[in-house]
């Protein structure tokens, strides 16, 4: 008699849960645990700490800037009579006071730790989101190999250790990938939900109101929900998706208009005399052009946070002729006219756009850290990018340009008709979409504030092209599938 045994299967893991699980162990070591990895403050934390009633603990300058990653600060109630920067990440940081008071019991001090464990719960989601749909109809290899460049590319300590500061730049990275997940669940959904298209509306509403410099991303993200308004016929998903993009449209400008006068003044000292005029042929001429005096000419190549001038920035009459007689679209208009000086703007950006380790202290002073040490050890993929990708405009045009196919092969109407066919031009679109961010995150800096801080200002671009490099190859098994199929029938 032949006996029967049992058999027990075990379902195989899924990538998406492996890839948040290693994610979340890594996050883990670097920002949970002491001790933890985090950005020094270089001037900007203020605009966030005096809103939401935060002060350093320490009196030492050294302390507090450049040099060290500051775990945790003395809190007090918010005000928003001391609203200083108009910015998603207040909200975060509210939460993170409430967080605190549960998770590190904090009486008057307030641990970073709480702020980086809900940028990695937005992370986290961002990256299940990402390996469960955003390889398409791709092979359970292309969902792996976009599982473990997902966690590769974006855990290395350039990009997490924002989570651990006061930076605006934690907020573009979670909620950027958020926003990308959600889009790719939208397009696999044969009826897309609500609720995603929701999901979607508040990573990128988000995304926008994060820092200044995300105000255009705003208009592109409204642009994208419009296009969302004809997947669905029912009247509830087009009068949704209308609100919303018109909602992301008001929330880009509030961003751009509420930007506090001292920043503006900065920024257009910085756009003039540390953009256009740096390495100018001919200063006077440019100031003339622009209607500025052209004796100020002297201050070719200054930035805002120097210690010395050939004359007095901080006089009134000087801010106030710069305020009066300089904006963005004018600095704009100036490259229009001359596109050849724009383009070595573009090409002296393109220098360090691969570049993320950003030079600031990455570790708490009572590990014995040396001030400004940096956790270089932690950076594979930040090194390796230095190496391998090309830090030249050509490529970085090139790269892009590939990204944004889809929008004029769609109008030209060439795609098929059948259902699968559209949900994957609609991920093509999405991949331009997120290409329309990183371009935007290029260009913008050099007219917002010339080439002051650029590694830092090119963070949303570099974590754009990353992503689309990392959902390319994670493509490549059904492109190369598509090729052998192509020859072999041709």
């Amino acid at each position: 008699m032949k006996k029967r045994g049992f058999c027990l299967k075990t379902a195989a893991p899924e990538p998406e849960i492996i890839a948040v699980l290693c994610a979340a162990a890594i996050i883990s070591g670097f920002l949970l645990v002491r001790p933890i990895i985090g950005v020094a403050d270089n001037g900007d934390f203020s605009r966030i700490m005096e809103s939401a009633g935060l002060r350093y603990i320490s009196q030492e300058q050294a302390d507090r800037y450049f040099g060290f990653a500051n775990r945790e600060y003395a809190v007090g109630r918010s005000s928003l009579s001391k609203l200083v920067y108009l910015s998603s990440e207040l909200i975060l940081v509210e939460l993170a006071k409430l967080l605190n008071a549960v998770v590190f019991c904090g009486r008057g001090i307030f641990d970073i730790r709480s702020l980086a464990l809900i940028y990695s719960i937005v992370f986290l989601a961002a990256i299940y989101l990402l390996v469960r749909f955003g390889a398409g109809n791709g092979s359970p290899l292309s969902k792996w190999l976009l599982a473990g460049f997902l966690v590769f590319v974006f855990t290395d300590v350039g990009y997490i250790s924002y989570f651990n500061s006061l930076y605006g730049e934690a907020v573009s990275l979670s909620f950027l990938l958020l926003a990308a997940g959600a889009a790719f669940c939208l397009a696999r959904q044969k009826n897309p939900g609500i609720p995603v298209l929701l999901l979607f509306f508040i990573a990128a509403a988000f995304l926008t109101a994060a820092k200044a410099q995300n105000a255009p991303i705003g208009i592109i993200a409204a642009l994208f929900v419009f296009r969302l308004y004809f997947l669905r016929k029912d009247p509830v998903w087009k009068r949704l998706s209308a609100a919303f993009s018109i909602m992301l449209a008001v929330v880009s400008a509030i961003c751009y208009v509420s930007v506090p006068g001292c920043i503006k003044v900065c920024n257009k000292y910085q756009s003039v005399f540390y953009g256009i005029l740096k390495d100018s042929p001919s200063p006077e001429n440019d100031l003339g052009e622009l209607g500025i005096r052209r004796d100020f000419a002297v201050l070719a190549g200054t930035h805002f946070f120097m210690e010395n001038y050939p004359m007095d920035i901080k006089d009134p009459n000087f801010l106030e002729e710069i305020d009066i007689n300089i904006n963005h679209f004018k600095i704009a208009l100036y490259y229009a006219r001359h596109p050849g000086r724009f383009i070595r703007k573009l090409r002296a950006a393109s220098r360090k756009a691969s570049t993320l380790m950003h030079g600031l202290g990455n570790f708490e002073k009572a590990d014995g850290a040396g001030y400004g040490e940096t956790a270089e050890n932690l950076a594979l993929w930040s090194r390796f990018k230095n190496m391998v990708i090309p830090n030249s405009l050509t490529f970085f045009t090139i790269f892009y340009a590939l990204h944004l196919i889809a929008f004029p092969a769609h109008l030209a109407g060439k795609r098929k008709k059948d259902e699968k066919s559209n949900r994957e031009w609609l991920r093509l679109e999405i991949c331009s979409f997120i290409a329309l961010i990183g371009i935007a995150g290029f260009i913008v800096p050099i007219i917002g504030d010339g080439e002051a801080d650029l590694i830092k200002h090119l963070f949303l671009f570099n974590a754009c092209t990353d992503l689309l490099l990392v959902l390319g190859i994670a493509r490549l098994p059904q492109s190369l599938a598509w090729a052998k199929e192509y020859f072999i029938n041709n």
